[in-house]
């Protein structure tokens, strides 16, 4: 793949390497984006964007759907508006016509996308600013392992940070396997080592488990994300990281992993 400058639009051509788009849209003018862009998304979409009643759910929604249709319009080389996404039975969008393989995520202040290659990825992108009862989310859906892990900590910031290290992996991986959050969370779990290795043991799906490349990223202060690899072989994918800007321009975006697990 041809290496992204700062300024260039998102790229076509084959990938060499998991994607991974990074729209953090705060600051940008939504107004103008959702007039210049809105034609990106197809009349189905349209309506689902006019129906949402939160303004942030809607730009989210916008921008995430702009995002991965203009990506893989440069991709494909086909206009934006003429990608027809087919459903699994879980609800998971794909192309039938590609070799790529893409998932969405966002969360307040930023939008992810990963592509990748087939047969499966998937990407969670959280705020660790957000609130709500972790421990008790963790003691209900979390394997008991992961809970006392964070639980054996005594202090509430490490917590925190342990709590959604494990949520954006557990996210990230029901999702590259296509079952959403209908996976029970608690069939599987992961372990987290003082040399930055991500550790997974799936009690249900032993390929899964042997086949999976995992890979999380502190963004900026307030950020975490994990994307997750299920290929058909135990090869290793890199990972390439980009920041978008309104006009959908990259920048590269020059980061090592916090954690990772090869296969």
């Amino acid at each position: 793949m041809p290496e992204l400058t700062h300024n260039q639009p998102i790229a076509g051509s084959a990938l060499a390497a998991m994607e991974i788009y990074l729209a953090r849209y705060t600051h940008w003018d939504l107004d103008t984006f959702r007039a210049e862009y809105l034609d990106h998304l197809n009349p189905a979409e349209q309506q689902r964007l006019a129906a949402f009643k939160n303004a942030d759910a809607s730009h989210q929604f916008l921008i995430g759907r702009v995002l991965l249709r203009q990506c893989l319009a440069n991709k494909l080389q086909r206009a934006p508006a003429q990608f027809d996404f087919l459903t699994t039975e879980q609800g998971r969008p794909f192309l039938a016509d590609t070799a790529l393989d893409f998932n969405l995520s966002h969360t307040t202040g930023v939008v992810a996308l990963i592509v990748g290659q087939h047969p499966q990825v998937g990407i969670d992108i959280e705020n660790t600013h957000r609130g709500g009862a972790l421990l008790e989310i963790a003691e209900r859906f979390f394997h008991p392992k992961e809970h006392q892990s964070i639980r054996a900590l005594a202090d509430a910031s490490a917590q925190n940070a342990l709590f959604f290290r494990l949520w954006t992996l557990k996210e990230a991986y029901v999702k590259a396997m296509g079952s959403g959050l209908q996976r029970d969370l608690s069939s599987f779990y992961f372990s987290l080592g003082q040399d930055f290795k991500i550790d997974l043991q799936d009690f249900l799906d032993n390929h899964a488990q042997t086949h999976c490349q995992m890979y999380q990223y502190r963004l900026w202060e307030d950020f975490i994300c994990a994307c997750v690899h299920i290929g058909q072989q135990e090869t290793n994918q890199s990972v390439t990281l980009f920041t978008l800007n309104e006009q959908l321009e990259t920048t590269p975006l020059a980061i090592a992993p916090e954690s990772q697990s090869r296969g």
